[in-house]
């Protein structure tokens, strides 16, 4: 994709870590249009609201973990269609099954790397623009 085109491009980023969201800022800013959510519940409201072309979704959170938010997002007509990229500290080959089970697009263990994310976030989204 051109990086005019992918400028447009937004993505969401939702984790309750503010460091988290900064480290993804530095990385990603340059490329997308980025929006951040705190929770799996203000995730939900925002998606409706912003259309978000992914999301990038922490499933380690307080109340509605990731992995339920990702199991709600993509069960609604609304945004079943929009690709997720699940993050988590959690490493093991079990727990990227479990987030694929739960609807996941990719996942990705912290900590991330500049080039890897930025790597991975225009994998998901060309794959996604040619559905």
């Amino acid at each position: 994709m051109q990086t005019m085109e992918l400028k447009q491009k937004k993505v969401m980023i939702v984790d309750d870590e503010d460091f988290m969201f900064r480290l993804l800022e530095l990385a990603l800013s340059p490329f997308y249009q980025l929006s951040y959510a705190k929770s799996g519940v203000e995730a939900l409201q925002l998606v409706l609201q912003q259309q978000p072309d992914l999301v990038m979704l922490d499933i380690c959170m307080p109340g509605l973990d990731g992995l339920d938010t990702c199991r709600l997002l993509k069960n609604a007509p609304e945004t079943g269609h929009i690709p997720i990229l699940m993050m988590s500290g959690l490493d093991t080959p079990r727990d990227e099954v479990t987030a694929l089970d739960a609807g996941a697009d990719a996942f990705v263990s912290k900590p991330i790397s500049a080039r890897h994310i930025q790597m991975l976030v225009d994998d998901l989204l060309c794959s996604h623009s040619h559905k």
